[in-house]
């Protein structure tokens, strides 16, 4: 499952599984893809797992040893 941010009054573009833990997650501006299985289960998995690699901007520039704004 793919997450990508989205502009303020996007709303959530995913389907199934993604939607529901998307909006249960309060979750209100995201474009998301599925890729490869339809199973509904393993959508809802890989959705739960992404959600919890999701990684602030201080983390990343902070492993690729960059200041915040150089990102």
């Amino acid at each position: 499952v793919v997450l990508r941010p989205a502009s303020k009054g996007t709303g959530v573009i995913a389907g199934g599984a993604v939607r529901v833990i998307m909006q249960l997650a309060g979750i209100r501006d995201i474009l998301t893809k599925s890729i490869r299985s339809n199973n509904p289960i393993s959508v809802a998995n890989a959705t739960l797992d992404a959600l919890r690699r999701i990684r602030n901007p201080e983390d990343v520039a902070k492993m690729r040893g960059k200041a915040k704004g150089a990102l």
